[in-house]
C-alpha cells in the first residue's frame, strides 16, 4: 500500500502564498477548497465513503481511525487524483501561535520530524509543543490517530496539508520552510485544526486503552459537553428561474447527469441543514461560569464560471442564486463549503451545463 507521512488540524486556506479564499469565488485557478476530517471508533473495519449527508465526529479521541480530504478544485472541477502529491505535518498549537507559525516554527528545526507515537514514548509527555510529528496516513486518506498524552489533552492539533500540482509534495515542503514567501503557484497549503475531546471521554478513551492517567491534567468545572461533529447538508433545493424570476423547473438532487442552465435564466439553490448541527457548547465566561451557545454555520461558494448573487444565510439555511453571465457554453462546477466555527466542515458539489 502506498503511504504517505502526514498530519491532522481544521480548515482556513491558503493558497499560494497563504491567501485566504473569498466568500464567493470563480474558480479560475486550482486552490484548496476545504479540509475534512473525519473520525470513527478504532473497531470499525473501514472508513465510509463521504457523504455530505452523513455526520460523523470532527473531534478526535486516541486511537481513532481518521480520515483527511483537502477539496481540491480549479476550471476544471475537481482535481484528477493523479494530478496531485500530497503531504500532510502536524503540530500542537500553543495558546499564543497561529496555525502557520507553528508549522514553519517546525519544519525550521534542527530537529527532523519523527512519528507522534514514537515522540510519545521518548518524551513520556509529548510536551514538546513546537516540534512536528509525523501521522503515518495511507494513500485513501485514513490513518490511526496518534495517543498524544497529558499536554495534548483538551489542545488543538495543526494539520497542515502541502499539495503539489504535477509537482512533487516535498518540494512544498521545502518553500514553506524556508524564509522565502514567493511560493511556487503549483504549490497549495491548507491547515485544519484537529481538536481533541472532550476530555471526559479521551480520559475514558485512555482508560479503556490501559493507557496511564495520573500525569493528565485536571478536567476542570466546566460543564460537560457534546463530542463534535461535522456539519450534514440535509437537504438541496435547486429551482431554475427565468429572466423575470418565475420558476420554470425544479432539479433533482442528487444527481448523476449535470443540469442545462440557459444564458438568460438563473439557478437558485438552498441549503437546509438538520437543526442537530448548530450544536450547543459551552463558553467561558467572566466570572469562571459558563454560558451555553450555539454553533453558527457559514456557506462558501465557489463555481468554474458565471457568478452568484442575492447570497444569503439563516441559522439552518444558505441560499445562493447563479447565473451564467458570460460563460461560454461547456461544463461548469459549483461547490458549497460549510463550517460550523468549531472546526467541523462539509461540502457538495453540483454539475451544471450552459448549452
Amino acid at each position: 500500500m502506498n503511504r504517505t507521512w502526514i498530519i491532522a488540524a481544521f480548515i482556513l486556506a491558503f493558497a499560494s502564498g497563504c491567501e485566504e479564499l473569498p466568500i464567493e469565488s470563480e474558480l479560475d485557478s486550482i486552490r484548496p477548497l476545504g479540509v475534512v476530517a473525519r473520525a470513527i471508533d478504532p473497531a470499525e473495519s473501514s472508513f465510509p465513503p463521504y457523504d455530505p449527508n452523513v455526520a460523523l465526529p470532527n473531534e478526535f479521541l486516541p486511537h481513532d481511525l481518521g480520515h483527511l480530504q483537502t477539496v481540491v478544485a480549479g476550471p476544471e472541477g475537481l482535481l484528477a487524483e493523479d494530478r496531485i502529491e500530497r503531504a500532510w505535518l502536524a503540530c500542537l498549537q500553543s495558546s499564543s501561535e497561529q496555525p502557520i507559525d507553528c508549522l514553519q516554527t517546525g519544519l525550521r528545526s534542527e530537529t527532523p520530524p519523527i512519528p507522534c507515537e514514537e515522540r510519545d514514548r521518548e518524551s513520556g509527555q509529548g510536551d514538546e509543543l513546537g516540534q512536528i510529528c509525523l501521522i503515518e496516513v495511507a494513500a485513501d486518506g485514513t490513518f490511526q490517530y496518534p495517543v498524544l498524552t497529558s499536554q495534548a489533552v483538551g489542545r488543538i492539533l495543526i494539520m497542515g496539508s502541502m499539495v503539489g500540482i504535477e509537482r512533487p509534495a516535498a518540494e512544498c515542503i521545502a518553500a514553506l520552510a524556508s524564509e522565502d514567501y514567493d511560493l511556487p503557484n503549483d504549490c497549495l497549503y491548507a491547515t485544519h485544526e484537529l481538536p481533541l475531546g472532550p476530555s471526559d471521554l479521551v480520559l475514558a478513551r485512555l482508560e479503556s486503552l490501559g493507557i496511564p492517567t495520573d500525569a493528565l491534567p485536571p478536567l476542570g468545572d466546566a460543564p460537560p459537553r457534546l463530542r463534535g461533529m461535522n456539519p450534514t447538508v440535509g437537504r438541496v433545493d435547486l429551482r431554475i428561474l427565468a429572466s423575470d424570476g418565475t420558476e420554470v423547473a425544479s432539479l433533482p438532487y442528487p444527481s448523476d447527469e449535470s443540469f442545462p442552465v440557459e444564458t438568460e435564466q438563473r439557478l437558485a439553490i438552498t441549503l437546509e441543514f438538520p437543526p442537530e448541527d448548530a450544536q450547543p457548547y459551552p463558553l467561558a465566561v467572566a466570572g469562571g461560569s459558563y454560558e451555553e451557545q450555539r454553533e453558527l454555520l457559514d456557506t462558501r461558494w465557489f463555481a468554474t464560471a458565471g457568478g452568484f448573487e442575492e447570497m444569503t444565510e439563516e441559522e439552518l439555511q444558505a441560499r445562493a442564486t447563479w447565473s451564467p453571465g458570460e460563460a461560454e457554453p461547456g461544463d461548469v462546477h459549483m461547490f458549497a463549503v460549510v463550517r460550523d466555527g468549531r472546526f467541523g466542515t462539509a461540502w457538495f458539489h453540483l454539475a451544471l451545463r450552459v448549452p
